[in-house]
């Protein structure tokens, strides 16, 4: 007798770590979320920025070294499920035309850059968590991308 398992394909994706490197650039003063808001001023510094960012992607993929083929791996499995929900495939949409393409892949890639991941990421983990985004979060998303 031939026993078939259907196993699940379990995200490595951590939809519950906090991304703290958008605190370290001001640019993004007006895009933190007010749950997110941290009570005591934060030095702005943009070297620091960018290696928060590299870290919190790592964590975000509970990696401690960088690999490609793992975090795309990770980005394709996030699509299936984000191509879905409408309010994020406009947003895939309006970054790949910023590169005049249609294609909904390179606009996820996109989703993941230095200046919108943070964001990206809590819709992520509303999605994850609660099976669509919250408002505010894609709200602020729609307005950063804008």
């Amino acid at each position: 007798m031939i026993f078939l398992i259907c196993i699940k394909k379990y995200m490595v994706y951590n939809s519950k770590h906090i991304c703290s490197y958008q605190f370290y650039d001001s640019k993004f003063k007006d895009f933190i979320p007010t749950k997110l808001t941290v009570k005591e001023e934060v030095d702005e510094c943009e070297d620091s920025a960018d290696l928060i960012y590299k870290s919190d992607m790592l964590q975000v993929f509970n990696m401690t070294e960088y690999d490609d083929t793992i975090i795309q791996q990770e980005i394709i499995s996030l699509f299936e499920t984000l191509k879905t929900n409408e309010k994020m495939v406009e947003c895939m949409k309006k970054l790949a035309h910023r590169f005049v393409t249609e294609e909904l892949e390179f606009g996820m890639m996109l989703l993941f850059s230095y200046d919108t991941f943070f964001l990206m990421h809590l819709c992520i983990g509303d999605i994850i968590e609660k099976g669509d985004v919250e408002e505010d979060n894609i709200n602020l998303l729609i307005k950063l991308i804008n």
